[in-house]
């Protein structure tokens, strides 16, 4: 069962080849599983893949090449090119594989941290202090913080469709309000009162001065 693999192979035929790497980027991130998007093109199918750190797509393809027309790539990304009638047993080849390289504690979604704080030392000064290592991107990630086992004092959802969260979280030293995109449907997880911890950047939000 599809459901079951470790290595997504998808084949869409209604697609440009030019967005194949950008579907795989995000089912990639949506399931934390290395993921494959195939496309129609002149010499069959076409695509582009996306790997997770656990998994060196590169070399698994290697191991497959007799499927493949052209292809290459490094350990976290590859392009390649096979005949249609050849993207099942791709597939098929590729998870028997990952049954052996890959196992279910590597497949749980890792976030890397680099500093713990706690609530009293988050400030617009401490904050602005930080952006003075800007400018962040690709090469050069914001810094992600962890606070770790504050309460929750008020949790809603925000946003017109209501997908969004706001929190205001609490702990003897202060309070600051959080905000997560896309993670709305926690509101209904998460109780006021309870204690949690949360990771993410830090950002000086401005409203009427």
């Amino acid at each position: 069962k599809m459901q079951d693999n470790k290595v997504i192979v998808v084949y869409l035929d209604d697609i440009h080849e030019s967005i194949a790497g950008i579907i795989a980027g995000r089912v990639r991130e949506k399931y934390n599983l290395p993921t494959i998007i195939l496309t129609k093109a002149h010499e069959g199918a076409k695509g582009s893949g996306r790997s997770i750190e656990e998994y060196n797509m590169f070399e698994e393809l290697l191991k497959c090449k007799d499927l493949l027309g052209k292809f290459g790539g490094h350990p976290m990304a590859a392009g390649m090119t096979l005949q249609i009638e050849h993207v099942d047993e791709l597939r098929n080849r590729l998870n028997e594989q990952a049954k052996r390289c890959l196992t279910e504690e590597q497949l749980v979604p890792k976030v890397k941290i680099d500093v713990p704080v706690e609530l009293g030392e988050i400030s617009v000064q401490a904050i602005e202090e930080i952006q003075k290592l800007g400018p962040f991107g690709t090469e050069f990630p914001k810094p992600i913080f962890a606070i770790q086992n504050v309460s929750i004092k008020s949790i809603r959802k925000i946003g017109s469709a209501e997908n969004h969260l706001k929190a205001e979280l609490e702990d003897i030293s202060g309070t600051v309000d959080a905000v997560g995109f896309n993670k709305g449907h926690l509101a209904d997880e998460i109780a006021p009162g309870v204690k949690a911890s949360f990771i993410g950047d830090l950002q000086i939000n401005e409203w009427q001065g």
